[in-house]
């Protein structure tokens, strides 16, 4: 749906309740040209899911459910 980028990294905002966070220090390994243009295509990650709700740590306007992103291999572009 959407990337944005700010200084807790670059955030993919997928359709749904869950986004998606590639944080600052790990940055430097991914392409963030590549990140900037999958708004609008159909990706796959894997990696542990938090619940933000639960730890108390979602604010009003965020989705519920943040995958970080700790390297590259852990996001496929889908064709």
């Amino acid at each position: 749906m959407s990337v944005e980028q700010n200084r807790g990294g670059v955030w993919l905002q997928l359709d749904g309740p869950l986004v998606l966070q590639v944080a600052s220090k790990v940055l430097p390994e991914f392409d963030l040209k590549a990140l900037r243009a999958l708004r609008g295509r159909q990706v796959e990650a894997r990696g542990w899911v938090i619940d933000r709700a639960r730890r108390g740590q979602q604010q009003a306007g965020q989705s519920r459910w943040l995958l970080p992103l700790t390297h590259p291999a852990m996001l496929e572009v889908k064709p």
